[in-house]
């Protein structure tokens, strides 16, 4: 191996609750890991997040490899657990050099370096290249000559520069990047823990949303905004993750992370159908999900939609955002409210799956008007979650917003890349419900997001399994599958029931808005609308483990008498 041990690490996010937890790896240090093998470097993962171990822990695998180099990745959520994790590194391992990088530490560069003495260095943007430089120029070099990195010019303290090399152009053949290295699946495998397997076709979005930084994330400002993968490359991927790694279940497709799967323009589709005729041409049986806007889809696209559900596409994650036309035009999102009713029908009619979708109901613009049309959009289209009746706008670094609020006065002097809901509204009625509704205190709320969405996904893909059963002439009969039809129809009146309650209760709340507000009326509202939402929740998911049961019971009936029948 050539020069000296690298370690590359991703810390736990504290805010996911361990009985909603799911496995996942991380691309970003996965890519990185292969960038610095492939050019012989020795550079190991210690997935603190994939693991779900303690910063000590980690930092206890990070030290025994007696790094030179560390690379750190963070999310906003996970930025704390980083910072920790930086400190006690550089408590174990003094002479290693700690290098951040990912989304939120590229637009939050010289913050997080200012604020947290453990860091060194930033990678901005994609790290692959920029990683490999700064093995090469350690433990001597000049840093000053590492496109994409940001970087302390001498030790921390009062007056220390920090300077930011110029960025790195966007990598132009995506397909001569090495796949990334699948350490943390291996792991599950070899565990037997399942996790979510995920890849990326494409770097980028083409659309510059205001609520979004992910536009200039990839590209630093330069170059293409969106880049793509072959589609003989993307299924070379995939072809490998099903041979190796993918067992097929009913509520774990494979991801693509692409912030935009399916662009509404020819090239953007030729793309996308070719990957699906791809998958079908190897006979690979698979199921994806992606991400997707709105406009995605159109009238006259029943044959694309064919095509990608035949591939595999099972569940679409669409950028919805809003069911008020006029937040959607102040985010810059370019779709309509009737294109999101539209797109969230067609999909279901093509077996695809639109159980998580984007969603914003508070912006610091938000109306009273705003709120309510929002409301019912989700009540219509079966979404009122209480996560998404109360989300409200996140400030990250790098999205346009931050400069208009600045401009608009709404931004307070406090916002900071780990402040991100520090900002005003224009309405003093909504900030109040924005507040009042934040129910950080209590389960009930998460418990339903995590519930209700997987209950969604699960039943969705079996009726799809059973439907081509039938389709194949294997449909299962009898008491059991009798059972099963008419509990469908009980779990769905149970998350009615629960959308219902949600909206009832936000509804009034709004209500209580507008007229004045009277708190002791609210919290006896609130105390009655928590008082059912457990028994809500129990009574969904007892109606659909007895649909579980029936299933089952169907299933194995319909073998039995195919046994006999032989």
């Amino acid at each position: 191996m050539r020069g000296f041990p690298i370690v590359l690490a991703n810390p736990r996010d504290p805010a996911v609750s361990i009985e909603h937890y799911i496995t996942y790896e991380n691309l970003g240090i996965a890519y990185i890991a292969a960038a610095l093998r492939r050019e012989g470097f020795s550079a190991a993962i210690v997935d603190a997040y994939a693991r779900a171990i303690s910063a000590a822990e980690a930092v206890a695998e990070v030290a025994a490899a007696k790094p030179a180099l560390v690379g750190l990745t963070a999310t906003y959520q996970s930025l704390g657990e980083a910072y920790e994790t930086a400190r006690l590194i550089k408590a174990a391992v003094p002479g290693a050099h700690v290098c951040m990088g990912g989304e939120h530490a590229t637009y939050s560069a010289r913050a997080i370096l200012g604020e947290e003495p453990a860091i060194d260095s930033i990678c901005r943007g994609e790290g692959e290249q920029t990683m490999v430089d700064l093995a090469r120029t350690l433990p001597d070099g000049d840093l000053g000559s590492i496109p994409g990195l940001t970087f302390r010019d001498g030790a921390p303290g009062a007056g220390t520069a920090i300077r930011d090399n110029p960025p790195r152009p966007p990598i132009a053949d995506l397909d001569a990047i090495a796949f990334p290295v699948r350490d943390t699946l291996a792991w599950c495998k070899a565990t037997d823990r399942h996790a979510l397997i995920g890849l990326l076709g494409s770097r980028g979005c083409a659309y510059d949303c205001h609520f979004c930084n992910a536009f200039d994330y990839f590209r630093s400002g330069i170059g293409p905004a969106w880049r793509k993968r072959s589609p003989k490359n993307i299924v070379d991927e995939l072809e490998m993750l099903c041979h190796r790694y993918y067992n097929r279940s009913a509520h774990e497709p494979i991801h693509f992370y692409d912030a935009n799967f399916i662009y509404p323009t020819p090239a953007g589709r030729e793309w996308a159908g070719a990957i699906a005729e791809e998958i079908i041409s190897r006979k690979l049986e698979l199921n994806f999900a992606v991400y997707c806007r709105a406009d995605s889809f159109s009238d006259g696209d029943e044959e694309f939609a064919t095509l990608l559900a035949r591939a595999g596409l099972r569940s679409a994650f669409i950028g919805l955002e809003a069911g008020s036309q006029e937040m959607l035009d102040r985010y810059h999102k370019r779709t309509s409210v009737e294109q999101n009713h539209w797109v969230l029908s067609f999909l279901r009619a093509h077996g695809v799956e639109t159980v998580t979708n984007g969603f914003i109901m508070f912006s610091p613009y938000s109306s009273l008007a705003d709120v309510r049309a929002n409301g019912r959009f989700l009540l219509d289209t079966g979404q009122a979650s209480f996560w998404n009746l109360t989300g409200r706008l996140q400030l990250f670094p790098g999205v346009k917003l931050v400069d208009t609020l600045r401009r608009d006065g709404l931004l307070l002097p406090s916002y900071a890349h780990q402040r991100i809901h520090d900002y005003e509204f224009t309405e003093p009625k909504v900030a109040l419900l924005v507040d009042r509704l934040d129910f950080g205190d209590h389960l009930a709320p998460s418990r339903e997001n995590h519930l209700v969405r997987y209950i969604r996904m699960v039943h969705f893909e079996i009726e799809q399994r059973l439907a081509a059963r039938a389709r194949e002439g294997r449909a299962v009969h009898g008491p059991a599958a009798a059972e099963g039809h008419a509990v469908t129809l009980a779990i769905e009146k149970a998350r009615r029931v629960i959308d219902q309650a949600n909206y009832d209760f936000f509804l009034a709340s709004v209500d209580l808005a507008e007229a004045g507000w009277d708190e002791s009326r609210f919290q006896a509202m609130r105390a009655a609308y928590l008082d059912g939402f457990e028994a809500r929740l129990d009574d969904l998911l007892e109606t659909f483990n007895r649909y579980l049961d029936a299933v089952d019971r169907a299933v194995e009936g319909d073998g039995a008498t195919a046994a006999a029948g032989r």
